[in-house]
């Protein structure tokens, strides 16, 4: 027998649910940062993009859109939830903002593509295109403030690598809890 399907109130108080659990997991995202020294350079990682694409990946796209906006509103109108505690519109419009906006766009595609029956290769496809886009719009913005080498050299060349884990780790983490979500509604 077929479980009742849950009641509209019951369906929009998970939706609040994900929405809050969502964008509390992007805001102290920003706060997990650690270093990582190459050759003289000492790059910041934050755990942002992989929470955005974790998110992403599990709820759905209206969801994902309020919880993106949300946060890019409130990071702009001042609260120091962007990487490190910061904020404000010029840290939107500055030479990382294109990796702000690019959330946005990356996570949609995620939530567009991320099927729950697709193969674990299908969500490393995904994730790794949805880093793609996110270097894109960074890239963008680097070299509106800057030029194209040195876009590469501060946005890209020392963050790929990290991106690729954290692309592979977010599949790994949408894969395990979207098959945990079936087999526990199978049951």
């Amino acid at each position: 027998m077929r479980p009742a399907k849950p009641s509209l109130f019951r369906q929009m108080e998970n939706k609040i649910i994900l929405y809050v659990l969502g964008l509390g997991a992007i805001i102290a995202s920003s706060y997990i940062s650690f270093d990582v020294r190459l050759s003289a350079l000492i790059i910041p990682f934050t755990a942002q993009s992989l929470a955005v694409f974790v998110v992403a990946g599990l709820v759905g796209t209206r969801t994902f859109l309020a919880i993106i906006f949300s946060y890019l509103i409130l990071g702009t109108l001042g609260l120091p939830i962007f990487a490190g505690g910061s904020s404000g519109l010029e840290k939107l419009l500055g030479p990382s903002g294109g990796f702000l906006i690019g959330f946005l766009f990356s996570g949609v595609y995620i939530s567009q593509a991320i099927k729950s029956k697709d193969s674990f290769g299908k969500h490393i496809l995904i994730m790794l295109l949805a880093t793609l886009i996110l270097f894109l719009f960074g890239l963008a913005m680097l070299t509106y403030k800057f030029d194209w080498s040195k876009a590469l050299q501060y946005g890209f060349y020392p963050y790929w690598p990290m991106a690729l884990v954290k692309a592979g780790l977010s599949a790994c983490i949408v894969f395990y809890l979207t098959r945990h979500r079936q087999t526990k509604n199978k049951a």
